[in-house]
């Protein structure tokens, strides 16, 4: 029989000592990303790590959102990236928040959403990153529309940074003051968009919350 010549130890506890850590840094709600399978260090296991000392986690699809509820995870799951119309069934069924980036998705979700509790969706709003998500020039129209939708509530505005990990944070100051514009009157919505990056280093992208990954597992980005 072939011998095991590698392994990887994961410390959960040190896990949850940098978790700790940055929400005492920042003040701010504290958005666990543990998508790609927590980085590769079990969903599972640093989700219920977690679960006591973040305020939600964040995810990448519905199906990764899916397995941390079927593991008992209670806190909010946010799906970071846009889901598909055929998936709203499994959003439903397992409490999970949503991305909204465009109307169509909007208007299938409020058709399909129980009368007796609006879905709790947050908004991506693309301020520079270019992969998807509302232009910024249409977000304060697009949101202003979205909440007429009575069965959805518009619980969270985000966009992603796509340069907080480079020296030069020029763009960065950009991506801020546009998105800033458009949260400026908001009412009560969690605005976020710093990523391990800008928690550490950008204060003035922190918001309401920061949506850390890399650091959490102790990557300094």
């Amino acid at each position: 029989m072939p011998t095991v010549r590698t392994y990887l130890e994961i410390d959960l506890q040190a896990i949850e000592q940098n978790a700790k850590a940055i929400k005492r840094y920042t003040g701010k709600q504290l958005i666990a990303a543990v998508k790609a399978d927590a980085y590769g260090h079990g969903s599972a296991l640093v989700a219920a790590t977690l679960e006591s000392c973040v305020d939600r986690f964040a995810v990448a699809t519905v199906e990764e959102g899916t397995t941390l509820r079927q593991t008992m995870v209670r806190k909010p799951i946010l799906i970071l990236f846009s889901c598909l119309p055929e998936q709203i069934e499994q959003i439903v069924e397992y409490r999970l928040t949503p991305t909204i980036a465009d109307w169509e998705f909007a208007e299938a979700l409020n058709r399909a959403a129980p009368a007796s509790a609006p879905i709790k969706v947050h908004v991506n709003i693309n301020t520079g990153l270019n992969r998807y998500g509302v232009d910024y020039r249409e977000a304060s129209e697009f949101l202003r529309k979205l909440k007429t939708l009575q069965h959805l509530q518009v619980e969270g505005v985000f966009t992603h940074l796509a340069t907080a990990e480079e020296a030069d944070k020029s763009f960065v100051s950009v991506q801020l003051n546009r998105f800033s514009d458009i949260i400026a009157n908001r009412s009560g919505e969690i605005a976020h968009a710093a990523n391990s990056a800008g928690t550490l280093t950008i204060p003035e992208s922190q918001f309401d919350a920061v949506r850390p990954g890399l650091c959490l597992y102790g990557i300094y980005p």
